[in-house]
């Protein structure tokens, strides 16, 4: 049994691996005995990982299963059957399916050993571009995505620190009469530290995040500035950890410089983004290459 389990982690990990069920996990496994008698259990836990390798070795919950034929579908943040998992009792034959993607894979080996091997060499060839897939899928149909499609990913953090900084306001730390050029206000030079937080709550359960940005910026003249920011994240997602973290280089640029009072001023600010996102107990993150333009118009 503890060959398969590297096997199986290799999907829940590497490519990132009766009982109680407690509101608010972000996953849920309902296994059953495909062979001899009927039996039913549910679990839940705020590791991936950890839950489906549980099932696989037949641990912890599972225990009864241990040597059966046996199934099981995992609910991934609400989503149910997000991914179905069946083993033989002699672990020589594995199915694993991926029905928002529409994959599914038959392993079978002459012994454990053998199937070990053939879904680790699975895993490294094709495993990454087939998870990439189910993760989307994730984050298209669920609120847990880490690095895109609900206002607390990854995407959304490195977008929304350069519109906040350049676009909605000029600096969190101005006070009385704004100066006549607006790029004192960011590239002065500038050294800002800015540190945010919240919580969440929606119908799947909750989370919290804390997380800010360290800044730094220069200008080059009068009409062009250029800003280094470090935007970081910490994310708890229903008892699942989330850490992003990113670098910024932006180049605001006066298109329109105020003369003093009741004039038009226009920043047009490009920003040129790199960054990270991932949890090991949600298996899922990536890396981020991109840029956005900000105009602020003022008057």
């Amino acid at each position: 049994m503890p060959v398969l389990k590297v096997g199986w982690l290799a999907f829940f990990v590497g490519l990132a691996g009766a009982s109680l069920v407690r509101a608010g996990d972000p996953f849920m496994i309902s296994a059953n005995s495909t062979s001899g008698a009927p039996e039913t259990i549910n679990a839940s836990g705020n590791s991936l990982p950890n839950l489906v390798s549980h099932f696989i070795t037949g641990q912890s919950q599972f225990t009864s299963l241990k040597n059966r034929d046996s199934s099981a579908s995992l609910t991934y943040g609400g989503l149910s059957s997000a991914v179905l998992i069946s083993k033989n009792a002699s672990n020589t034959s594995a199915t694993l399916s991926l029905p928002t993607i529409g994959f599914t894979k038959v392993f079978t080996g002459t012994n454990p050993g053998d199937l070990e091997a053939q879904i680790r060499k699975f895993a490294e060839k094709n495993g990454a571009n087939i998870y990439g897939e189910f993760i989307r899928s994730i984050n298209e149909q669920t609120e847990l995505g880490v690095t895109d499609g609900n206002p607390l990913a990854a995407t959304a953090l490195f977008a929304d620190q350069a519109f906040t900084q350049f676009g909605l306001q000029t600096s969190p730390f101005a006070a009385g009469p704004q100066p006549t050029n607006p790029l004192d206000q960011v590239a002065t030079p500038n050294i800002q530290l800015n540190l945010d937080g919240g919580y969440a709550h929606t119908d799947t359960g909750s989370s919290y995040y804390a997380g800010g940005d360290f800044t730094l910026g220069f200008k080059l003249g009068d009409r062009v500035g250029f800003v280094l920011s470090t935007p970081f994240q910490y994310e708890n997602i229903q008892g699942g950890a989330a850490y992003m973290i990113g670098e910024e280089v932006s180049l605001p640029i006066l298109l329109i410089k105020p003369s003093g009072n009741k004039s038009l001023g226009w920043l047009l600010t490009p920003t040129g983004i790199v960054g990270a996102a991932g949890s090991v107990d949600l298996a899922s993150g990536g890396l981020f290459a991109g840029g956005e333009i900000t105009s602020s118009l003022s008057f």
